[in-house]
């Protein structure tokens, strides 16, 4: 992997936030000059965590007004710095080379609405979670699908390096599934302009992409699974661990119980 791409002038994305997260969010930045007992000894040896999101997911993760990072997520990382008495330097990563920076020990701790899994767990530690939502399946409004058994056959979209994907694959075995959206389009303008039938995705994501297309799609109310987020982080940092882990539990007390 080459060196870290920091921001340069990113734009602002607008959108309505995720309606279920405005309370926590308030209480959140009430919550984050709060300090409580740094923890015995800190795991970045200058005292600095590199925190690393792609920025494309407010409520969760942005670059806000002054280019400075904000959302859930960051609030979280940040609180749990504030603990072990260290800053935070926040860069700018693709999705898809989040969890491999953090692997490699280029960065500390990746966020960017991150799904849990076994597979991912070899590779990187994660915290508890921090929010729940479920992989869901999106059609065209005059689609006449009404469950997920409907959607047998026809041509699936999900990006290959999520859980997405992976839960497609799981659940359509046997369909055609394109792994990345064509150049210059956008995931719900494949769909309704039909070269897929069917965009799958995480529930939370769906607002902000239909807000960036100017297309809205209809969700198939079945689920395809669950999905749990949690802030990944380099494995053998005990103390960033439970400091990050205090803050999830503090600010997200009810999520997985």
């Amino acid at each position: 992997m080459g060196p870290l791409r920091r921001r340069l002038q990113p734009p602002l994305i607008h959108m309505n936030p995720v309606l279920r997260l405005l309370a926590v969010i308030v209480a959140v930045h009430l919550c984050v000059a709060c300090k409580s007992s740094p923890v015995a000894e800190l795991d970045s040896a200058d005292g600095t965590w590199t925190a690393a999101a792609n920025m494309l997911h407010p409520p969760f993760s942005s670059w806000g007004d002054g280019g400075r990072a904000e959302g859930f997520e960051v609030d979280i990382v940040e609180s749990a710095a504030a603990r072990s008495g260290v800053k935070v330097e926040w860069v700018e990563l693709p999705f898809a080379e989040l969890l491999g920076a953090v692997e490699s020990g280029e960065v500390d701790i990746a966020v960017s609405t991150i799904g849990i899994t076994d597979d991912r767990k070899t590779r990187v530690a994660f915290s508890a979670p921090y929010y729940e939502t479920q992989i869901v399946a999106l059609v065209r409004l005059d689609s006449p699908a009404v469950n997920l058994a409907g959607l047998d056959g026809l041509v699936i979209g999900a990006d290959r390096s999520t859980t997405s994907y992976t839960a497609a694959k799981a659940q359509w075995p046997n369909n055609e599934i394109v792994e990345s959206a064509t150049e210059g389009s956008t995931w719900p303008q494949m769909v309704a302009s039909g070269v897929i039938d069917v965009f799958v995705v995480d529930a939370s994501d769906q607002e902000r992409l239909e807000s960036i297309s100017g297309i809205q799609l209809r969700r198939i109310t079945e689920p395809i699974s669950a999905e749990y987020f949690g802030v990944a982080m380099r494995k053998g940092a005990p103390e960033m661990m439970a400091s990050v882990n205090h803050a999830v539990e503090r600010l997200s007390p009810s999520v997985g119980q």
